[in-house]
């Protein structure tokens, strides 16, 4: 993982720290900052340079796991899912768009 990225948390926030977390790593595998098979920081390391326990992420790295966005291997870390993500990506952005402007997919009801 690039040394330079920041992860930036907003304590004060009401979205959860590993939501903060995850949200911002899926963007940087979705436009392509981490590349396919980039090796994640260890969770020590993550949790030391951003400021945060090791369960934190801990929880963010299985979450995106569940999600398809990086694959996890005995003895060698977390590294950006080969088959990431066409469907994860995809799914994601529909995610997104549907989020964006959820009223646009229902009619109002006549009475």
């Amino acid at each position: 993982m690039n040394m330079n990225m920041k992860i930036t948390i907003i304590r004060d926030s009401r979205t959860p720290v590993y939501i903060q977390i995850k949200n911002q790593i899926k963007a940087l595998i979705l436009n392509g900052e981490l590349a396919t098979g980039v090796k994640l920081l260890p969770e020590r390391k993550m949790a030391q340079i951003i400021g945060v326990s090791r369960g934190t992420i801990s929880h963010v790295y299985a979450e995106l796991c569940a999600d398809g966005f990086v694959n996890s291997k005995q003895g060698d870390g977390f590294r950006v899912a080969n088959d990431m993500t066409e469907d994860a990506g995809k799914t994601e952005m529909k995610r997104r768009k549907l989020l964006s402007n959820p009223w646009k997919y229902f009619e109002p009801t006549k009475m």
